[in-house]
């Protein structure tokens, strides 16, 4: 179970590694959309090093924390950002078409 633990904060931690490295990769900026999917698998992990014995679980724990504060740094500028203003009475409904570029063509 341990071990299980472990390598799920390692690849999380990993994943989020990887997303910071898509500033300058197309191909690994597509490891930040699943920014939550890392967050909720560290915050897992860590969770379970509350409650697993033996020799792994500060290795669990510290791998968990530091792969859920890579996905908080990931999520965070998009949470803190100014709200966008709001459109005015009347005015015409507004889609966002958002674009993930992988490899230079878009998915």
């Amino acid at each position: 179970m341990s071990r299980a633990c472990l390598l799920l904060a390692l690849v999380c931690l990993g994943a989020c590694l990887g997303a910071q490295a898509g500033r300058w990769s197309i191909t690994l900026d597509l490891l930040a959309e699943f920014a939550p999917v890392w967050l909720a698998g560290a915050s897992a992990a860590t969770a379970a090093a509350l409650v697993l014995r033996g020799p792994l679980r500060r290795a669990v724990f510290l791998a968990g924390l530091a792969g859920m504060v890579g996905a908080i740094g990931l999520m965070g500028p998009e949470l803190l950002r100014p709200s966008p203003k709001g459109s005015a009475e009347g005015a015409a409904f507004r889609l966002r078409v958002i674009q993930i570029n992988c490899g230079g063509q878009g998915v």
